[in-house]
């Protein structure tokens, strides 16, 4: 009788933890992007894989809220000196939020991001900081500088026969998108150095 009861109150016991560590799992994966996962290769494939990540992920992080409104998770992240939404979260352009999110979850380096810290503009300086940055042939885990300046994404894939790449980026039409475009929509590249 005793043994039972002691058997029942251990396997009652390893239930609840297992729903513990079951909720806790789904907590993590619905609130923060996996970090650097050093079997991915490398570099720049974990950063386009990040991206890509954050383009299919439906947690939350993808769209403004509420939309048009420019509050959105990555800029809330660096406690930018923007506006703060009603929801806590903060306003402000978010395309070189989103490449500063992406990098240093892959243990990129972000020094020379932080001097302008949510300007589009900041990939031009950050690849001359690091002596990365080249007007001609992107490579996958690039910063991707719009012609506009105005604008930064994330290279994902190079097609060099037409020289168009395919990009992932935060806040184009309020949201994370991936397109595909001719390099010569672009002034530059920045690649990316480890931290």
């Amino acid at each position: 009788m005793v043994r039972r009861s002691l058997s029942g109150r251990m396997t009652r016991m390893l239930m609840v933890c297992g729903l513990a560590v079951a909720l806790l799992s789904t907590m993590r994966m619905a609130t923060a992007s996996p970090i650097h996962d050093p079997g991915c290769g490398s570099l720049r494939v974990c950063i386009a894989n990040e991206a890509r990540y954050e383009f299919s992920n439906d947690d939350g992080h993808k769209f403004e809220h509420p939309a048009g409104s420019n509050c959105n998770f990555f800029s809330t992240q660096w406690h930018a000196d923007a506006p703060k939404c009603d929801n806590g979260m903060y306003a402000e352009a978010w395309c070189m939020d989103f490449v500063h999110w992406v990098y240093k979850q892959e243990g990129a380096s972000v020094s020379g991001l932080g001097s302008l810290p949510h300007l589009a503009s900041s990939a031009k300086v950050y690849g001359q900081n690091h002596n990365t940055w080249h007007p001609n042939t992107p490579h996958v885990g690039d910063m991707a500088l719009w012609n506009s300046n105005e604008h930064v994404e994330i290279v994902i894939s190079v097609d060099s026969a037409t020289k168009h790449i395919t990009t992932i980026s935060g806040n184009w039409s309020d949201q994370i998108s991936k397109k595909t475009e001719p390099w010569s929509s672009y002034i530059g590249f920045a690649s990316p150095v480890a931290a």
